[in-house]
């Protein structure tokens, strides 16, 4: 990060927490570059995350909705500094779900974690769709090429990713986290599931998308997507599709990648 970037987020944070007495990055690999912990005089921390307009706002409104019904999320605050909108948010503490797996667990401590994700997933399921009416870019495919055109700033392959996602996501659809990975779950002292993260990627997608993306995601931790997929079989109050999880997360995996690794030669 330049200098004079890391100077702007500093004086932009002071602005919103004038009595900030420390500013860090958060000690987790791969964390946006834009994200902050900061602790004040009274040692309070909370989170600042730089953002759009746009993702800033429809954070803030999830974090309402998910309140609403009764699941654990960050209370956003907006903030603008020099026309630069972020949020904020307290912080959570406990571990993430990677920093425990990365410890001593046994098969059966894993597959509770499993149906913490399931149970999950379920609870967002049953959100009414209604409820995100308001919110822009409900959609997975439209925040999927949001995100994407964020992290890696191509018109073309923002579109090809929004039209891969959208053939996809094709069957019914109900409020899903399309990033539920190790990293975005937040766990208490006993291992169980304390808060969610990234509500950027909480959208209205197919719950077997949904599953197959989560399943990617665990077994870049070494953990199985098979079992992952029977646990939430067993959770989901509906049938889930294993075919059609394992044909998306066989796309997802060879596809998408791919392009990216061959556009990036």
């Amino acid at each position: 990060m330049r200098f004079s970037e890391a100077h702007f987020y500093y004086n932009a944070i002071l602005s919103a927490m004038p009595d900030a007495v420390s500013v860090c990055k958060p000690d987790v690999r791969g964390t946006n570059s834009r994200i902050f912990i900061v602790t004040n005089s009274a040692g309070d921390r909370r989170v600042f995350r730089f953002n759009t307009r746009p993702v800033a706002h429809r954070n803030h409104d999830i974090g309402l909705v998910l309140a609403a019904h009764g699941i654990n999320a960050p209370r956003v605050q907006l903030h603008l500094y020099k026309g630069q909108y972020f949020e904020s948010y307290p912080y959570i503490g406990g571990k993430s779900m990677a920093e425990a797996i990365s410890g001593n667990l046994s098969q059966g401590q894993i597959l509770d974690m499993y149906a913490g994700i399931a149970t999950k997933m379920r609870e967002l399921s049953e959100i009414p769709l209604r409820d995100f009416e308001t919110i822009g870019n409900k959609d997975c495919h439209a925040v999927a090429k949001s995100n994407f055109m964020n992290k890696r700033p191509s018109p073309i392959l923002g579109t090809i990713v929004k039209w891969g996602t959208q053939i996809l996501n094709i069957g019914d659809k109900s409020v899903c986290h399309c990033d539920l990975t190790p990293g975005n779950i937040m766990m208490d002292k006993d291992n169980n599931i304390s808060a969610i993260l990234d509500l950027n990627a909480i959208s209205i997608a197919n719950i077997n998308f949904s599953a197959a993306i989560t399943g990617n995601a665990l077994a870049k931790y070494q953990l199985s997507p098979d079992d992952f997929y029977s646990v939430c079989h067993d959770v989901m109050p509906y049938e889930i599709n294993q075919k059609k999880i394992k044909l998306a997360s066989a796309v997802l995996n060879f596809y998408f990648p791919r392009y990216i690794h061959i556009q990036q030669k």
